[in-house]
């Protein structure tokens, strides 16, 4: 429930009547993302349209769909396998990896969508 109140509040926040783009739904979930990684996926519209999320227009099936491919073990394997391979690549350079695996998710989605224009 708190999740969905924060993701409301920050929608509706983005939306008044003043802002200049009222249907704020991306921004709304990057900055939920931002917040708590571990728990708002991003909802970026590419990575919706690669999804077939787009027709739904509901972050609420889309939260469940993140939330049935953070929870498959090949997913979880698979970018586990990344953040690892990424880390070594570095070698001895200075280099952050993301901890929550939703936001490797995200950006693996996102960057795949990215590649496919």
């Amino acid at each position: 429930m708190a999740v969905e109140e924060l993701y409301g509040a920050v929608k509706r926040a983005l939306s008044a009547d003043s802002v200049k783009n009222p249907n704020a739904w991306v921004t709304a979930s990057k900055l939920c993302a931002r917040k708590r990684p571990e728990l708002f996926p991003v909802r970026d519209k590419e990575v919706c349209d690669y999804l077939g999320l787009t027709p739904s227009r509901n972050y609420q099936v889309d939260w469940q769909v993140f939330q049935s491919l953070i929870s498959d073990p090949d997913v979880i394997a698979a970018i586990d396998a990344a953040r690892i391979a990424t880390e070594v690549a570095a070698a001895d350079r200075r280099l952050q990896v993301d901890q929550p695996r939703l936001r490797l998710l995200d950006a693996a989605l996102w960057t795949y969508c990215m590649s496919l224009h």
